[in-house]
């Protein structure tokens, strides 16, 4: 299921709905990462932030947000879960 932050609705409604057994990764991460890579690892993500940092530092163009990077740091917090072979629960 995807949760659309920005919905006008209240609560936000869910997006997609993906039955069981119709996928092996779920991958949920915050608004710090400025997309999503094509892997579904840490490495994956972590290079998109290192890619838009070496394109788009203060963040005003292809990767525009409120916050650049700083000098010795990241541009925003970040967080990222990646669970893999994600069974359905017995009840």
């Amino acid at each position: 299921m995807a949760i659309d932050g920005f919905s006008h609705e209240n609560p936000p409604q869910p997006g997609i709905t993906i039955p069981w057994g119709q996928f092996s990764t779920v991958e949920l991460f915050s608004d710090g990462y400025p997309g999503q890579p094509s892997g579904a690892t840490i490495a994956d993500w972590e290079a998109l932030i290192d890619a838009a940092n070496r394109e788009d530092p203060r963040r005003l163009g292809r990767f525009a947000a409120v916050k650049g990077v700083i000098p010795g740091g990241s541009h925003d917090d970040r967080s990222l879960i990646i669970v893999r072979h994600w069974a359905r629960p017995r009840i």
